[in-house]
């Protein structure tokens, strides 16, 4: 029998250690045609491929080829680099030349100008209420090292905001009262003086609404005050630091009734408290001060009274201190010292016409509003009350 000859596609082969056959597929037949395209293709890229042109590579050591052509983006970027390193590296320059200071010369203006300035302003640390709680407080504030000259217009000037219901001084006095007033006159004295000021003993105070602003104005304490003079006949202005304390309730009430004088705007308050004091008796401020001293304990030691305007001299003891004599010794006292309250009430009296002066009113409040029959008829009105004890 003989063997059919068997087409190459479909002959058995043995393919790795395996004896299972496998026929493999037939080849393809490619039109030349589809050869032709191919070729074309090929020659097309190698041409477009020469014509590229060549990568440089910029940190390699290959140089270019001669007459090739670099690109641009290389060079800017070796610019940008070259210039990055040049702005890192701090350019070495010469110390300027040291100048000559010059000294300018100060014109008369400015000369002026610093004699009427002055930053100093006393201090208030040994005063006794001056650390105060906020309950304690009250609708009172005092000044202090006010510049002379000063008027009400400056105080609710340098107040601004604030308002200050009223602007009063307290009966002169020259004694300096231990822990009441600001500073001793020694030491006023040493401190370089720019501003002249008013005397420790100038005693002022500005009332407000209510004691919250007057704490706001103790916040001012240390700022500076302008106040308008006549100097050498030309007109100028006073700037000068002031301190500000508080004051104590318990104290508030009696100052008001007893001490104050009413300062009146536009006038200058050295001028209204001496205005006022020339319209009555020098004893009502003596009597004044001891009471205030022995109400509010102020250290003012004062021994005795009078001895001047008629008034007989009397102990302040004796003054204030009305008791019941056990002997005739006691009793003969006691009669001298009615008669002497009396002689000053009669001197009190004398010093007024009739209608300012009026022995039945008890009532602050219905008392004119003028500083003198406020002070005359509170003090005639307390010897009445003396007399009345003596004579009970």
């Amino acid at each position: 029998m003989e063997d059919k000859q068997v087409p190459q596609a479909t002959r058995k082969r043995k393919l790795g250690p395996t004896r299972r056959n496998t026929t493999s597929p037939p080849a393809p037949i490619i039109d030349e045609r589809v050869k032709e395209i191919g070729r074309k293709a090929r020659i097309r890229l190698e041409e477009e491929k020469s014509k590229r042109k060549e990568i440089v590579r910029l940190d390699g050591d290959i140089a270019p080829p001669e007459g090739a052509r670099v690109p641009k983006t290389a060079s800017k970027f070796s610019k940008a680099i070259k210039q990055s390193s040049k702005a890192h590296v701090p350019k070495k320059t010469k110390p300027p030349a040291r100048k000559r200071r010059k000294t300018a010369i100060p014109s008369a203006k400015n000369k002026d100008m610093d004699r009427n300035v002055d930053t100093w302003s006393p201090s208030t640390d040994g005063l006794f209420y001056y650390n105060l709680s906020k309950g304690e407080k009250s609708t009172i504030v005092r000044l202090h090292g006010l510049p002379i000259g000063t008027k009400v217009d400056s105080i609710r000037k340098f107040f601004t905001g604030l308002s200050p219901d009223r602007v009063f001084v307290l009966l002169s006095n020259d004694v300096v009262i231990a822990g009441f007033d600001c500073v001793a006159r020694r030491e006023l004295e040493r401190t370089k003086k720019v501003v002249e000021r008013h005397e420790p003993t100038f005693r002022v105070f500005a009332k407000f609404k209510s004691a919250t602003s007057a704490d706001i104005a103790i916040g001012r304490s240390g700022e500076v005050m302008s106040v308008d003079i006549v100097k050498r006949n030309k007109p100028a202005t006073l700037t000068a630091a002031i301190s500000i304390s508080p004051v104590s309730k318990h104290i508030e009430t009696h100052l008001l009734n007893n001490l104050a004088i009413e300062c009146q705007k536009g006038t200058v308050i050295a001028d209204e408290l001496q205005r006022t004091e020339v319209d009555f008796p020098a004893i009502v401020n003596v009597i004044q001060w001891v009471s205030a001293a022995r109400t509010l304990r102020l250290d003012l030691d004062i021994q005795s009274i009078g001895g001047t305007d008629g008034v007989p001299r009397m102990r302040v003891n004796d003054l204030f201190s009305v008791y019941f004599p056990s002997n005739d010794k006691g009793k003969e006292k006691l009669i001298r010292l009615h008669n002497n309250l009396l002689h000053i009430y009669e001197i009190i009296e004398n010093n007024l016409s009739p209608l300012q002066f009026n022995e039945h009113i008890i009532d602050v409040a219905q008392v004119s509003t003028s500083s003198v029959h406020r002070l005359t008829n509170n003090l005639a009105m307390w010897l009445l009350n003396q007399m009345e004890k003596i004579q009970r």
